[in-house]
């Protein structure tokens, strides 16, 4: 029993304790904001998307970076994989992050637009952590 004990303390030391974090990178353009939760395993992963003008917004995310001009001074900062679409009254879940302790350290990053392709947000770049 004593063994199994100090076997189980053991192996939960061994496992990272890397904290979730979110960081902020580029510029956005026209007044779009974004705030994501820290990605800690077993939450839910939330965007806040704010516009100026209450447009509709989008929010995309996927695990690379991109750099591609689209005029006006904005810039695409994510290879989105997937887009959810943002309400104005409150969050949008992105996804539930398993509490998988293989996941810690992994990144993905966000950025959020209008439906008119006026505004975007700055992109983030969020660590999956405890």
């Amino acid at each position: 029993m004593k063994r199994t004990l100090l076997a189980i303390l053991l192996f939960a030391a061994a496992l990272p304790s890397q904290a979730a974090t979110v960081t902020s990178y580029g510029a956005g353009c026209g007044g779009m904001t974004l705030t994501v939760s820290p990605p800690a395993l077993g939450t839910n992963v939330r965007a806040w998307a704010q516009s100026p003008r209450n447009n509709d917004r989008f929010v995309g995310f996927g695990l690379g970076k991109a750099h591609i001009a689209l005029g006006g001074g904005c810039v695409l900062l994510v290879n989105a994989s997937w887009v959810k679409i943002a309400t104005l009254d409150g969050p949008v879940t992105l996804f539930l992050l398993p509490n998988d302790p293989t996941l810690i350290g992994l990144r993905f990053y966000v950025q959020a637009a209008d439906n008119t392709g006026m505004e975007w947000s700055r992109g983030l770049e969020a660590t999956i952590g405890r």
